[in-house]
């Protein structure tokens, strides 16, 4: 009853020759898009790499929407100079150069539709801005 498990020789081990493995397809490098002002790259990850561009930083801060808020927040609780602590000098200035650019747009739509109801209403034009800015 004492049976010898039987032995397999090199044939019978299947394939006699080596399966080919399909070729590794090559790594591309990464595509950023281009800010279209300046022509540069822009890796929403990270900070512009063009420090000096006001382009990228602009279309870094109009992409990155919740990093903004995040730091919109800590300015308004710590102040700037938490912000420049954390971020750095450059990136604290773009952030003001931009809010500023903002704030601007928002007043000046405000001050176009103010000035169309009062067109509306009197059938005069109120003065615009630089107007304004001239006239002091």
């Amino acid at each position: 009853m004492n049976e010898t498990p039987p032995t397999l020789d090199a044939a019978d081990l299947g394939a006699s020759k080596p399966v080919p493995k399909p070729p590794e397809p090559k790594q591309q490098p990464t595509q950023h898009p281009l800010v279209k002002a300046c022509g540069h790259s822009l890796d929403t990850r990270h900070f512009p790499t063009h420090a000096n561009c006001e382009d990228c930083y602009e279309a870094f801060f109009q992409e990155n929407a919740a990093g903004l808020a995040s730091v919109h927040q800590l300015l308004l609780a710590d102040g700037t100079r938490a912000v420049t602590a954390i971020h750095g000098a450059k990136f604290t200035k773009a952030l003001g150069v931009y809010l500023r650019k903002q704030l601007l747009k928002m007043h000046q739509q405000t001050h176009t539709e103010i000035q169309a109801q009062v067109k509306d209403i009197t059938g005069l034009e109120a003065p615009s801005l630089v107007e304004i800015a001239q006239g002091e």
